[in-house]
């Protein structure tokens, strides 16, 4: 089986009702649509049940004799942050996962702290699920893994500071931070797995990105927590190797926003957020593709007689008045869109229902992944939200080997989107019916594509010759043992037993014979003896 990671998902939020669940129109994978998770399918995690990554792969392995893709759980991981040495020691408590654990923080000794912290936490952990592991720096913090990938709920009951502790701790006494574990999907048959939402759905919700993906490469999609925020050095590490900042002159594409460059809009979008990985690619060996842009409607559509008029990446729309028919309005609106789709590089389409908090409406697409920034006056009458707007694209990492994403020297790795983890590998399969060898680089990355292929064959050879000898040394033992049974069951069934027992008897009598005469025997010496006396 091949994988492919679509959801790298760690949300933060500072309460519980803040993380959003898979309902259902959330998820189409292959064409089948996946029903809402269920919290009744976690019985690991302590709060936010049905946000948890054990029910969303729940949710998707009921569906999978249909789809052809199995869910697997990952672990959860809560990256740690930057240290600060704290002026006077400190004593309290915090809650881990519902548990309520004391810990201390040493006057101006990181060290010991993360020390003393780890050691606490992981004397609780058959309490919480929960193990920290200390990062050896003070930039890297404290880092709490949930292996079963229930969700780690981290609560600050003593008004600690996050920089204090090393811990992701939320700001202010009794605030939570949560977060939820990774899902991979396996392609059971090695084919793509296309994963879509309805016109009312969010497949964002649970942590996935619209898009067809390959079932034979590793793939880890973004998912834009900050996305308004540019990449600056020291974000993220990606198998060992540091991905510098995103920059504006690599997006030739999207719209500057009309501001100075400290403004520009294109510093912060997928595409000079993929390009800053994409410079590291022959180092890390991973690649960035830019996914294409979805601007989904968030308005309720109202019914009205309306001029509806603004523009889309700094490009006017034809104005147009709507009539007070909702499918009507949306058409015209389309149109207006489409008809300069040539100058912004966004188009419309009609998803065919009214518009709704939950989308529906119009959606706007750039299918090369540029920013959408729209601003509108009275859209929502014809199906998409008023006002200024700008909507990031997301990119996708994909590897042949396995992708290893860790936290920078700083605390944004919320920038990129992307979540610490390690993500598919030599085990997951090659893209080998993907390699060109038009070039002298394609031919060098086919015969590593080839040789990453030979070593797995090599490994499940291997894991088979071992299986192999374990039975073999089964059924010779059991063979052996067959024999052996069958041979006492021979013997017995062949006794005589009335011979045997007449021969028993003989034996019996004789030996009884022999020792009466020996007795007798040894009484002779002993009279002769008494006549001497």
């Amino acid at each position: 089986m091949s994988r492919t990671v679509t959801n790298a998902s760690t949300i933060l939020a500072t309460a519980a009702q803040s993380v959003t669940a898979l309902g259902t129109g959330d998820l189409i994978i292959n064409g089948i649509s996946i029903t809402a998770a269920d919290s009744s399918s976690d019985s690991a995690s302590v709060i936010a049940k049905n946000a948890s990554a054990i029910s969303t792969a729940a949710a998707i392995n009921a569906k999978s004799d249909q789809t052809g893709v199995t869910a697997v759980v990952g672990d959860t991981q809560m990256a740690g942050v930057a240290m600060a040495a704290a002026a006077t020691a400190t004593n309290g408590n915090i809650q881990l996962n519902g548990v309520s654990i004391a810990i201390s923080v040493t006057a101006n000794d990181m060290a010991t702290t993360r020390q003393t912290i780890v050691s606490a936490i992981n004397l609780k952990s058959a309490e919480t699920g929960v193990t920290a592991v200390d990062a050896g720096t003070d930039e890297g913090g404290i880092t709490l893994k949930a292996e079963d990938g229930r969700n780690v709920i981290l609560r600050n009951d003593a008004n600690f500071t996050a920089n204090q502790t090393g811990l992701n701790l939320a700001t202010g006494a009794s605030a939570h931070t949560i977060a939820t574990g990774s899902v991979t999907l396996v392609s059971d048959n090695g084919k793509e797995i296309d994963i879509q939402s309805a016109a009312t759905g969010n497949a964002a919700d649970a942590g996935f990105t619209v898009g067809t993906y390959s079932g034979t490469a590793t793939q880890v999609a973004s998912n834009l927590v900050d996305s308004t925020m540019a990449m600056t050095a020291g974000n993220v590490y990606v198998n060992g190797v540091s991905v510098g900042p995103s920059y504006a002159t690599s997006d030739n594409a999207s719209y500057s926003g009309g501001g100075v460059a400290a403004n520009d809009t294109r510093a912060f979008s997928a595409i000079a957020k993929a390009a800053a990985f994409n410079e590291v690619a022959d180092q890390t060996g991973v690649r960035a593709i830019v996914n294409e842009n979805i601007a989904k409607n968030t308005a309720t559509q109202a019914t009205g007689v309306s001029a509806v008029s603004g523009s889309i990446n700094g490009v006017s729309i034809t104005g147009f008045t709507t009539t007070a028919n909702m499918s009507d309005d949306r058409q015209a609106f389309v149109r207006a869109i489409n008809s300069i789709a040539d100058q912004t590089g966004v188009s419309a389409i009609d998803t065919g229902e009214d518009g709704s908090a939950n989308g529906g409406g119009i959606q706007l697409i750039a299918e090369d992944g540029r920013n959408i920034i729209t601003n509108f006056t009275n859209s929502h009458v014809a199906g998409f939200q008023t006002g200024a707007t700008t909507s990031v694209g997301e990119f996708t990492l994909v590897s042949d080997k396995e992708i290893v994403i860790e936290r920078g020297k700083n605390t944004n790795l919320s920038y990129t989107g992307l979540n610490v983890g390690e993500y598919g590998g030599g085990e997951d399969g090659m893209a080998i019916k993907n390699i060109d060898i038009s070039t002298v680089d394609g031919a060098n990355k086919a015969i590593t594509a080839i040789d990453n292929a030979l070593e797995r064959v090599n490994n499940v050879r291997a894991d088979l010759g071992a299986v192999n000898n374990r039975l073999d040394f089964a059924v010779n033992n059991l063979s052996s043992i067959s024999n052996n049974a069958s041979a006492a069951r021979s013997r017995i069934a062949d006794t005589d037993f009335a011979s045997e027992t007449a021969k028993l008897s003989r034996s019996q009598v004789l030996m009884q014979a022999s020792q009466a005469m020996l007795a007798q025997a040894n009484s002779q010496p002993q009279q002769v003896m008494s006549l001497l006396r």
